[in-house]
């Protein structure tokens, strides 16, 4: 399977472009890993208390839930982007970026009107499951609103991802996204941790920094240098290029929805239904079995685009076939997944010493199980994005977002415990799964067949 593999990159120009902009991503993505699992007990040791370190990790997945408000735009406008960079009209991308810009500028300001005004009005100690004596309602508004505000800034500096990702530049995405997760490792690592108190806000005021130093740096290289042709300015603000990009961008924002309602859920299910410290050794396991399709998935980063391209010019063959090479990477991948659960104990007390868990090894089948279906749910989105072809997508998410929340209270009617939110999402993403495999093939086939008609 790996020569077949090796032999399709090597005799062909656009799998030797792909490969050669995964492999980069890897690397860096690779260092980006590395910092991560390093994290994990820098936190541990930071906060002392896993109940802390769970409501950080809870209010962080919480908040990222706003990059879904983009309304698609950063898709929509990384696959319109994409016909004009192959053709050089440096002038229609001016127009596509000025107006993407515009209106998410235009959205940053609703958003944080509508959320500066909830913050204050919410009792997160109910929320997040926590007793005021230990955190107060003030200090959480405070951190809260300074990460909002943080993530409304990066929100509009994000377009640049879309556009770098448009000119397949995806390692250079990856190597922001490092630099993202070094700097509050650094911190970690040189800080003298105070009270709680002040230890959220000092980690909330980093996070913003992380987040929004490197894309700016990089936004303003990218505009003064490879395209200081296209640097959005307010006369080229089109409203109804605007509106094109919205539009097609809408079925992207639904999906992006659903989606984090689906996975990003999981640790606000389990501080609330659980405990708030079980979130710590949720994110153990998930930070370990999420690995290996994090790394699959910067395989695929740039192919996204290139599926577009390749729809584009018609070479219906080349996706075939690279979708065949995808889903014998993907059964490769699975297999690595299971093959690290002998080994996991040794590994966590390596990584986390004396704060290490048990492992519990029932929970690692069924991470290997969502570390598997995430992989594959990894490849059908991404050819199904590149053909945009999105209404499975669609209607499976938002039937998973319906179903998840009683899926885990009828699981939990037999185990009482927090595997239940991991069990509802393998169920939820396997069916989809299946689904969008069989229309995507449907799909390409039929167009093979037109092609050969028209012929």
């Amino acid at each position: 399977m790996i020569k077949k593999i090796i032999s399709a990159v090597k005799n062909n120009e656009k799998n030797k472009e792909i490969f050669s902009n995964s492999f980069f991503s890897m690397l860096i993505k690779g260092l980006g890993f590395i910092i991560s699992f390093v994290s994990m007990p820098l936190y541990i040791s930071y906060f002392d208390n896993q109940t802390i370190l769970g409501i950080w990790f809870t209010i962080i997945s919480m908040l990222t839930w706003i990059f879904t408000f983009d309304l698609g735009l950063g898709n929509g406008l990384r696959n319109m982007l994409v016909s004009t960079f192959v053709n050089k009209d440096y002038k229609k991308a001016k127009i596509y970026i000025s107006s993407a810009y515009a209106i998410i500028i235009i959205l940053v300001l609703i958003i944080g009107v509508i959320g500066v005004t909830l913050i204050q009005t919410i009792d997160w100690n109910n929320i997040l499951n926590i007793q005021k004596e230990i955190v107060s309602n003030n200090t959480f508004k405070l951190c809260i609103n300074i990460l909002f505000v943080g993530i409304l800034v990066s929100f509009i500096l994000k377009i640049l991802n879309s556009i770098l990702y448009a000119m397949q530049k995806s390692a250079v995405n990856n190597a922001l996204s490092f630099c993202t997760s070094v700097i509050p490792v650094i911190y970690l690592w040189l800080a003298n941790p105070s009270t709680i108190e002040n230890n959220l806000i000092k980690l909330s005021i980093v996070n913003v920094l992380a987040n929004c130093l490197p894309l700016l740096i990089a936004t303003i290289y990218v505009f003064s240098k490879p395209l200081k042709n296209c640097i959005p300015q307010i006369k080229y603000v089109s409203k109804k290029i605007g509106m094109s990009i919205v539009k097609f961008g809408s079925l992207f924002f639904v999906v992006q929805i659903t989606f984090m309602l689906i996975t990003s859920t999981n640790e606000i299910i389990i501080t609330n239904l659980f405990e708030p410290e079980q979130v710590v050794e949720y994110q153990i396991y998930y930070k370990i079995f999420t690995a290996i399709g994090s790394i699959f998935s910067l395989l695929l980063s740039p192919i996204w685009s290139a599926v577009t391209k390749a729809i584009a010019q018609k070479d219906y063959q080349w996706v075939v076939k690279l979708n065949k090479i995808l889903y014998k990477l993907s059964i490769l991948a699975s297999g690595c997944e299971f093959l690290m659960i002998p080994f996991l104990q040794f590994f966590i007390n390596i990584w986390l010493k004396e704060s290490a868990i048990q492992v519990n090894y029932v929970y690692a089948i069924v991470f290997a199980l969502f570390g598997s279906v995430f992989i594959l749910n990894i490849v059908s989105t991404t050819i199904a994005n590149g053909v945009g072809k999105l209404k499975t997508q669609l209607y499976c998410y938002s039937i998973g977002v319906i179903l998840k929340l009683p899926i885990v209270l009828f699981l939990k009617l037999f185990f009482n415990s927090w595997i239940t939110t991991v069990i509802a999402n393998i169920i939820i993403l396997l069916v989809f799964c299946i689904i969008q495999n069989i229309n995507i093939n449907k799909y390409i086939n039929s167009q093979i067949s037109s092609n050969k008609l028209n012929e």
